[in-house]
């Protein structure tokens, strides 16, 4: 995992000079208010390091979907996204491939080895995915060529079919379920994650819904709408004062991001399914190397675990 070098500005424009800190976060199973989250201090050194990025599941109520990061790590092997009874019951299917066959679960393939990215090559690269066939795992290979054997971002497709003349409507949710803290003195992990969702109507494209979530920046930084908006830059920005203005700015609409909801909570958005139709999903995540907190030693001993549950209402 490469982080931005702060004696080499180049690497990262967005960089400044590291903050003296020496205290180290409590390391707590789920972040709570009072850790949530805080910056170590930083190192002057550029390593690279690994994360491993995993697509699990539990069944609670309707589909969930576990993304464990595992910084530091290496996963093997392939995993599962499930769907429970009840909302097969519902009837709601899902399937890998929009006309895959029916399952209550599915299978996703970890990241072995990733580094940081950036927003605008991570959405370029899931725009250009051709849409034809698109489903399962697609996940971005460093530099576009997967000899490299390293990954930047989880990207996963899948799709829900309502088998109902009636309208389906559910909430979604994205929850962080586990965090580990670091074991070292490095910058809190969850602090510079990105996680998108594409939403659309697989069928006959008669709408298609992206959104962008990132944690809420403490540093009193403010966007140029209002002193009060303190959402996050989606990725590079320029800062006076205290007003950061996004420089990259995702299909005209998308500078900043949504603010997680709360510290467990990613997001929470209600979508709907007209009779008879078929919505696709893409769930990407991955580490913004242009954020503010991306910088100072590679995390080690830390683990962030999501889940993704829709239920109806």
């Amino acid at each position: 995992m490469v982080f931005p070098n702060e004696n080499n500005p180049s690497e990262n424009p967005n960089s400044s000079k590291p903050s003296d800190a020496d205290n180290k976060p409590e390391v707590k199973p789920t972040p709570d208010e009072s850790n949530f989250p805080t910056v170590a201090k930083y190192a002057k050194r550029r390593r690279q390091k690994k994360i491993a990025l995993a697509v699990l599941s539990v069944g609670s109520a309707g589909i969930a979907i576990f993304v464990i990061l595992s910084f530091l790590g290496d996963t093997s092997g392939k995993f599962t996204i499930r769907m429970n009874e009840q909302m097969a019951m519902s009837g709601i299917k899902m399937t890998e491939k929009i006309d895959g066959p029916e399952s209550s679960y599915l299978l996703a393939e970890g990241l072995k080895a990733a580094n940081l990215d950036t927003a605008e090559d991570v959405l370029t690269y899931v725009d250009a995915l051709p849409v034809e066939g698109l489903g399962g795992s697609n996940n971005k290979p460093k530099g576009g060529s997967s000899e490299s054997g390293i990954e930047t971002a989880l990207v996963y497709t899948f799709y829900l079919h309502n088998t109902l003349e009636e309208e389906a409507n559910f909430m979604m949710s994205l929850n962080l379920d586990g965090y580990s803290a670091p074991t070292n003195d490095a910058v809190q992990p969850y602090s510079y994650i990105r996680v998108a969702l594409y939403e659309t109507e697989a069928m006959a494209g008669l709408y298609s819904n992206f959104d962008v979530y990132a944690l809420r920046n403490s540093r009193g930084w403010h966007t140029p709408k209002s002193e009060d908006d303190r959402r996050e830059c989606l990725s590079t920005y320029s800062l006076i004062g205290n007003e950061a203005t996004a420089t990259y700015d995702y299909d005209g609409s998308h500078g900043y991001c949504n603010d997680f909801v709360t510290n467990n909570i990613m997001f929470e958005r209600t979508s709907k399914m007209a009779g008879f139709s078929v919505n696709r999903y893409t769930v990407v995540i991955w580490a913004e190397g242009n954020d503010y907190d991306c910088k100072g030693q590679p995390p080690e001993g830390t683990s962030l675990t999501f889940t993704l549950n829709m239920n109806s209402i």
